[in-house]
């Protein structure tokens, strides 16, 4: 644990078991008054190299809890390392520095909650990382059963959520992808996103021209519109598609709309349709546009699942 940024690190016991080394009753703290836990940590076949790196095909820790000097804390009931790689000479006071750089993490059972009280879990946490080839880098993650309370969220957006009748929002996500950084090649597959009461969205697509200057040029600009817009301007869309599947969000969404401009529903969706149109009557494509009014059009009248697929020339 010292490595980590805690300073007098202590176990219970070490055995060994097999081909792994396991390390019972961890604990330590840290200057600032962080304090950590670690019921066991089982390290498998592990190798210090020369650089002081541990090195190792699994590392597992179990019932993690992690305290913070004002009260915020956290716990997770169980964390998966694969073919990882952590500098035990590093020492930046992180609870990331246990993790390394691992090609595959998992972790079970995580809560953590602020200083306030607000709280957030997570039943699973899986990612996967391939190693570099040709400059491409690929890799997965899931997340099931993300659950956090809306005081979370900044406002307005916390309030116009609890307008629309959600008190808590329980969260699945997937994604696939890769990414070549020269030409900033980018290709999103199997990636959704769920939210209980509210509906799925399903997405992939392929583009170039989102380079490492373009990611940290996006992270950057804020609020800058110009900005924003000069960037995109250099990224080229070859495909994509997406799907949505309402689950009760589009029908709050309207009666909510109604409700707060005394409209009818049939009113509102019409308002909605013509603004619309008018957005994506800049595209040029004029039967593009009109596919696309026409879908939308539909799903607010009806609403169930709208979908999109686009192949630019």
């Amino acid at each position: 644990g010292e490595h980590a940024g805690f300073q007098n690190a202590r176990a219970e016991a070490v055995k060994r078991v097999a081909d792994a080394t396991l390390v019972e009753g961890i604990s330590g703290g840290s200057d600032a008054g962080k304090r950590i836990a670690i019921g066991a940590a089982a390290v498998d076949r592990g190798v210090v190299d020369a650089d002081s790196a541990l090195l190792a095909p699994s590392i597992s820790y179990t019932d993690v809890a992690i305290a913070g000097p004002a009260g915020a804390r956290s716990q997770i009931g169980r964390v998966t390392l694969t073919q990882t790689r952590i500098h035990t000479e590093a020492a930046d006071g992180s609870a990331a520095a246990l993790v390394g750089s691992p090609a595959g993490l998992e972790m079970r059972d995580v809560t953590a909650q602020s200083a306030q009280g607000e709280t957030i879990s997570v039943a699973i946490v899986e990612a996967s990382m391939e190693p570099a080839k040709n400059d491409v880098r690929a890799g997965a993650i899931a997340v099931e059963d993300l659950v956090f309370d809306l005081s979370l969220l900044e406002e307005p957006a916390s309030s116009q959520i609890r307008a629309l009748g959600y008190e808590k929002l329980t969260v699945d996500l997937s994604a696939t992808g890769a990414w070549q950084a020269a030409e900033g090649r980018i290709t999103l597959s199997n990636t959704s996103v769920s939210v209980d009461g509210m509906g799925e969205l399903a997405l992939s697509l392929s583009a170039s021209g989102l380079t490492g200057a373009a990611f940290e040029t996006l992270q950057t600009t804020g609020a800058d519109f110009a900005s924003l817009l000069e960037t995109l301007g250099g990224v080229t869309l070859s495909e994509l598609g997406g799907a949505f599947q309402v689950e009760g969000l589009t029908d709050r969404l309207l009666a909510r709309a109604s409700e707060t401009t005394g409209r009818d529903r049939a009113t509102v969706v019409a308002e909605l349709t013509a603004a619309f149109d008018r957005l994506v009557a800049s595209v040029g494509d004029t039967r593009f546009c009109a596919d696309l009014s026409a879908a939308v059009a539909g799903f607010l009248a009806a609403p169930g699942r709208l979908s999109l697929s686009a192949k630019p020339a």
